[in-house]
């Protein structure tokens, strides 16, 4: 299996540690690099579950910040680990010194994260006697350590070279219930009375009947009431009517003058 197998020298890289000694590690890249070789770019998936400053410090006009992140990688199957990882930076600049410890921390973290899949992704760097091997020309040769050009070569065997077999073709077939729209055979016609053209789905439209003989016309019988004659009026006279003397109003003697008020 490729996770068991151990890194070289050729996929680690060594820096000055605390004490001038000389650590070893694998970078960040290279992690990321051996992780889309073995399961694949989409084979496995890297999320953040928790990142926090564990402080801040301002010294001399320089701030000095230190993270905490937690991260998690699940691989396509579902199977998942998580590990804290640590980072810190100073900066003149307080934005960026935080920036700075952030993308540390989450690096950190994933690298921790993937050394728990196998030797293969970094695991093999915390065996003390595996450093010693790889520190020497002889001890970087071996069935047992991971030849990364390897790889692509191991995943292209299982990768199936033949394309699959195509689809079979669809026959199109009539709906139930409804008639098929193919053209009539010269059979078909021969059969016909002659009403029906070729490539013609229904018989012409006859036609309506003309009626033979006029329709009776409607009569009324309730014929409407005549108007009265209308009313003439008094002829007028400077502009006012003069009345009958059937239509004047009695005159009423008037009281004597001595009765007046």
């Amino acid at each position: 299996e490729i996770l068991s197998k151990k890194l070289g020298k050729d996929t680690t890289a060594s820096r000055q540690g605390a004490g001038n000694a000389r650590f070893t590690y694998i970078e960040s890249w290279k992690s990321i690099q051996l992780a889309n070789s073995i399961f694949g770019f989409n084979g496995w998936s890297c999320s953040v579950v928790d990142i926090s400053p564990d402080f801040i410090e301002e010294e001399r006009g320089r701030f000095s910040v230190g993270v905490t992140a937690v991260v998690r990688i699940t691989l396509k199957d579902g199977t998942s680990h998580e590990d804290v990882g640590y980072g810190t930076a100073e900066n003149p600049k307080r934005g960026q010194a935080i920036e700075k410890a952030k993308k540390e921390a989450v690096s950190d973290a994933r690298k921790r994260v993937l050394r728990l899949f196998g030797d293969a992704l970094g695991n093999c760097l915390y065996d003390k006697s595996h450093l010693k091997r790889i520190k020497t020309t002889a001890g970087n040769k071996g069935d047992d350590l991971l030849d990364f050009g390897s790889i692509s070569s191991q995943k292209a065997k299982q990768e199936p070279t033949s394309a699959p077999d195509p689809l079979p073709p669809v026959k199109k077939e009539p709906l139930p219930g409804k008639p098929s729209c193919s053209p009539p055979t010269q059979a078909q016609n021969a059969q016909s009375n002659g009403r029906f053209q070729p490539y013609q789905k229904s018989p012409p439209k006859q036609p309506l009947p003309t009626p033979k003989q006029p329709l009776p016309q409607r009569t009324f019988t309730n014929q409407p009431n005549q108007l009265p004659p209308p009313v003439q009026s008094a002829p007028a006279s400077n502009g006012f009517k003069k009345l009958n003397p059937g239509q004047l109003l009695p005159k009423k003697p008037l009281p004597p003058a001595q009765n007046r008020v």
